[in-house]
């Protein structure tokens, strides 16, 4: 007779089915498991900080133009220190390259030149009205690390505007511990411009206003070369109010797109207008929220004021800085002038034809004892002609 052994009905898993195939396959081997170390990945960065005496520079060596400037402002911003002198006048192009970046990753000057064809300029981001406290310091601001394409009219009209508005900021009392970050959208337009060498400016802006067959040819002949130009630029200025607690930054991030922007009273007559009739703007409408800034420029807003207000243990309290104070920009007479160029500027570059314009050239020299210095704008003026002559068509 045969002995019945007690059968225990054990649930076993299929990972337990395996290891046990397993075991009977390899015998009683101890298995280790072998553990796979991973090497923290690291992503390519194209930015560079540059850290001047007054601001610092997160430059994108890819866009060839800063993703932000950072500069701390207050009453002091833009005043020059006893015994320095500072005329601008007296720099002739005074753009370089950064010496902290490769040469092959910034803009050169005949860049600029050349964009100079489709009605781009060498932007600043930290103005050179802001930064007069010596020579050393002033010139800095011209270096090419701190420039973006700028589209003239924007660049010598709107944007003039946030400036000024900006660095006025430091005169209320209430307000201290300011900054304004100065950024520009990683959102790009590839432009197609000649390259031409500097030298071929210097001779056609130094000539007379005919043109000849030898420059045509070689504007003609001239091979091309590509420049990112961003598709928007932003201002945010932030700032404590004495009568909140310190932990309360009250920003606004004014936005515009890189085309022109024509003031409505552009095209009007120059004169001094005094209180009420004083140009003015209000700055509300080019003001966006922190999602708009944050979907339309790929970067964490809170992050970004975190990082300028790092010394702060305790939790920041955002607040919109236009339910303090008022957001308007009185224009002083000179700005109001500045406006009023700009309008002109927009008036060469984009003048449809040889007759307009000659036309608008012709109006713009009836205003030339106002305006005094029309420098830019006949180099604008040739580079329109050349561009409209029927020989090179």
């Amino acid at each position: 007779m045969k002995s019945s052994k007690k059968v225990v009905n054990k649930k076993v898993s299929r990972r337990g089915l395996k290891k046990n195939l397993h075991s009977k396959i390899m015998g009683k081997k101890k298995i280790t498991k072998k553990i796979r170390t991973f090497k923290p990945r690291t992503k390519p960065t194209n930015t560079i900080n540059i850290k001047e005496n007054e601001y610092t520079i997160i430059y994108n060596t890819y866009l060839k133009y800063p993703e932000f400037v950072i500069e701390p402002i207050n009453i002091k911003t833009g005043t020059t220190l006893q015994g320095q002198v500072i005329d601008r006048s007296k720099f002739v192009d005074p753009f370089l390259p950064s010496p902290k970046v490769d040469f092959n990753k910034q803009h050169t000057w005949g860049t600029y030149l050349n964009s100079m064809f489709y009605g781009f300029s060498p932007g600043h981001n930290a103005p050179a009205g802001n930064h007069k406290t010596d020579q050393s310091t002033y010139l800095k601001t011209f270096q090419l690390t701190n420039m973006c394409p700028q589209e003239m009219v924007f660049n010598s009209g709107l944007w003039v505007v946030f400036e000024n508005w900006s660095k006025d900021l430091a005169r209320n009392k209430n307000l201290y511990d300011i900054n304004i970050i100065t950024g520009s959208s990683k959102i790009f337009d590839t432009k197609n411009i000649p390259i031409l060498p500097e030298e071929y400016f210097y001779k056609l802006f130094e000539g007379n206003n005919l043109i000849s067959e030898d420059m045509i040819k070689e504007y003609q002949k001239s091979k091309k070369q590509n420049i990112k130009v961003p598709k928007s630029m932003f201002k945010i200025v932030t700032c404590k109010h004495r009568e909140l607690d310190d932990n309360t930054i009250l920003y606004i991030i004014l936005d515009a797109d890189n085309k022109p922007f024509y003031f409505s009273e552009g095209s009007e007559p120059i004169v001094d207008k005094r209180g009420k009739d004083k140009m003015q703007l209000k700055l509300k409408p080019f003001s966006i929220s922190i999602k708009t800034f944050n979907s339309k420029y790929k970067t964490n807003f809170i992050n970004l004021i975190k990082s300028v207000y790092s010394r702060h243990k305790n939790k920041i309290k955002f607040d919109k800085i236009s339910n303090h104070i008022a957001c308007k920009y009185y224009f002083p007479f000179l700005i109001e002038l500045q406006m009023k160029k700009s309008y002109w500027y927009g008036k060469m570059i984009y003048a449809k034809n040889m007759q307009e314009l000659e036309n608008n050239w012709e109006k713009l020299q009836e205003l030339k004892e106002r305006f005094r210095d029309l420098q830019y704008h006949r180099q604008f003026y040739l580079l329109r002609k050349l561009m409209l002559s029927k020989r090179i068509q």
